[in-house]
């Protein structure tokens, strides 16, 4: 059974404000009073309320950043976060690529970073969820977990931060203080960002799926799948997520009930982006597929070089690198499909493998990081 510390101050609080269920909104974007989290929202559909760049003029700035494994790079205010495998994390100016301030970390930098009240929040492999002054990159406070690193991209609903560390613990802390409200000890390491629409925090930890109640971290169901769960998305009560069995599921965000499942030919999956009535997914087979989010129907199928890296989504067009931990020599590219028809729109070769999801600006400008240490900014 989970091991549950709570902190009830926050209780009733949270169960008056997450007891309706939300209404997803697509595209949390840098001028929302919302916080700025990886993959757009808290459900992490992927979707961006912004124009797209249907047709690509070049690159406008690039640098070198350092290496970049599972962090993606997040716009918050007019700044670009990014943190590195090198222990540091960069805030940059995104029309030129020049450092406003860089914090160094002890040890190395996964977690992709969210942004909120003027503070950044990321994760380290020192332990630690750190939290820095979003202008000045000095640090604020400091948490520390009982495992070794942090994967996860934080979570931040209200005044808490939800995120998981790989001593199998699933935690959620003040965002102000940084002081432990409670914990879950599942045992099962979360590697992926959590999601929420508001009434429960979801998240994977290895081969289960756990939903809980964001206010006391109680467990209200879980499902274990036959091997591992890539990251899931959320969108109008449905849970979308591939799994390490070779399928793609839609899973009820109430019960856990699976609504329906798509066969791949490979048995690793990137996350997902949602648009609407289209869920857009690929696996290590090099094959990105748009189904149907009712029936899981295949839409069409695209077919890149590697494993698709997550997608995101901007006015009718789906974007996402390629790249993966196993097959690791020469370059790999970022493309641009159509979302309706599956047509390549545009593709971008970078000198190295892409493991993560791009960012996109308010006027189209995107930036993808390569394993190799460099950072594009595309026009």
């Amino acid at each position: 059974m989970p091991t549950l510390r709570k902190i009830p101050f926050y209780v009733l609080l949270l169960t008056i404000t997450l007891s309706i269920r939300l209404t997803p909104t697509f595209g949390q974007q840098a001028n929302d009073t919302n916080p700025i989290l990886y993959h757009a929202d808290a459900q992490r559909t992927g979707f961006y309320n912004v124009p797209a760049l249907r047709d690509l003029n070049g690159v406008k700035w690039q640098r070198s950043i350092g290496r970049v494994a599972h962090a993606s790079p997040v716009i918050a205010n007019e700044v670009l976060y990014l943190s590195n495998m090198e222990s540091k994390l960069y805030a940059l100016d995104p029309t030129t690529g020049e450092a406003l301030w860089q914090y160094n970390a002890i040890r190395t930098l996964f977690s992709a970073v969210a942004v909120a009240d003027g503070v950044v929040y990321v994760g380290s492999e020192d332990r630690k969820l750190l939290a820095l002054d979003a202008a000045t990159g000095e640090a604020i406070w400091s948490f520390r977990t009982g495992g070794t690193m942090i994967y996860t991209a934080p979570l931040i609903m209200g005044n808490i931060v939800y995120f998981g560390s790989d001593d199998g613990v699933f935690y959620a802390v003040d965002k102000q203080s940084g002081t432990e409200l409670w914990r879950n000890e599942t045992g099962k390491r979360p590697l992926w960002p959590p999601i929420s629409d508001g009434t429960y925090i979801y998240w994977v930890g290895e081969e289960v799926m756990f939903a809980a109640d964001p206010a006391t971290g109680d467990i209200i169901w879980q499902i274990a799948g036959n091997s591992w769960w890539a990251p899931p998305a959320l969108h109008d009560g449905v849970i979308y997520a591939g799994n390490s069995d070779s399928h793609a599921y839609a899973i009820n965000a109430d019960d856990g009930a699976i609504l329906w499942d798509f066969a791949g030919p490979g048995d690793d999956w990137s996350g997902v982006a949602i648009d609407r009535d289209m869920i857009f997914i690929g696996n290590v087979a090099g094959q990105f597929y748009a189904l149907d989010t009712t029936t899981g129907e295949e839409k069409w199928v695209f077919l890149s070089e590697d494993l698709p890296a997550d997608p995101i989504i901007a006015d009718g067009v789906v974007y996402f690198g390629v790249g993966n931990h196993q097959n690791q020599d020469g370059p790999r590219h970022l493309y641009a499909l159509d979302t309706t028809t599956g047509d390549e729109l545009w593709s971008f070769q970078a000198e190295g493998r892409l493991l993560t999801a791009p960012a996109i600006a308010d006027d189209g400008t995107l930036f993808i990081a390569t394993i190799t240490g460099m950072l594009y900014a595309l026009n």
